[in-house]
């Protein structure tokens, strides 16, 4: 199993190896003031990202990407786990309103928390499945919302979705109610075909919240952790979860 990264969040000599400097790949005009001097030694805080006024991470975790097809985004890749990302996604289409509703209606701050939307343990065709169909153009149409609800598998052009969702639940960050998804990507290859393994199809796991970033449900963004391989998932889940807890919302 890899390292477990939520004991390498201090681990200043292993990052002296790396000549490793936290931030140092976005340090770009765009991106320049997404950066704070950490307060708290191994963390560093990113900030002004839409709706999140600071988060903080662990200064083994590079900012690698800057640029996103659907947004902007911020991505960072742990230098001693280079299988996991943790990333922020900032949409930039309008939800349609219907989706965006059936957000608002999810997340309503007067509802109690934690509570299950959905889990494939638990619910396959029930009430919790018409509700993740509700939410597929909000979760993204292309990515987690291209899950086997919205798009079962089965008849003549059948095709395997985009995303499977292991569970979907309501939670408080912070003072803010998040929709927190759990579940898997498949693998695609250069020609866009499904990349098989010895036990099905090769897995890209996946843990994530989305959040309403303009009040209106209408602007959902996500922050959200993806690791190629279990093992890197497993080891560097706590550190994305404690990355939430950190959240200071706008």
């Amino acid at each position: 199993m890899g390292r477990d990264d939520t004991k390498s969040w201090g681990d200043d000599r292993l990052l002296a190896m790396l000549d490793f400097k936290p931030g140092n790949d976005c340090d770009s005009p765009l991106h320049r003031g997404n950066f704070m001097e950490p307060d708290k030694p191994g963390l560093q805080k990113v900030q002004n990202f839409d709706a999140i006024s600071s988060v903080e991470l662990p200064t083994s975790w590079r900012c690698s990407k800057q640029n996103s097809e659907i947004g902007n985004s911020l991505s960072f890749r742990s230098a001693t786990n280079p299988k996991a990302q943790i990333n922020f996604a900032e949409r930039s289409q309008p939800v349609p309103e219907q989706a965006a509703n059936a957000f608002k209606q999810i997340i309503d701050p007067d509802a109690p928390t934690p509570r299950i939307v959905y889990s494939a343990n638990l619910d396959s065709n029930g009430e919790g499945a018409a509700t993740i169909k509700s939410l597929a153009s909000a979760l993204g149409s292309n990515l987690v919302g291209d899950n086997q609800l919205t798009s079962p598998q089965g008849g003549e052009n059948a095709r395997q979705p985009a995303f499977h969702l292991d569970s979907a639940l309501v939670e408080t960050i912070n003072g803010k109610n998040v929709i927190a998804v759990d579940g898997w990507f498949t693998q695609m290859d250069e020609k866009a075909n499904i990349k098989m393994g010895l036990h099905g199809p090769l897995k890209r796991y996946y843990t994530g919240i989305f959040y309403d970033a303009d009040g209106k449900g209408t602007k959902i963004d996500q922050m959200y952790l993806v690791a190629d391989d279990k093992d890197a998932f497993v080891s560097t889940k706590g550190v994305f979860r404690s990355s939430t807890k950190s959240i200071e919302w706008r």
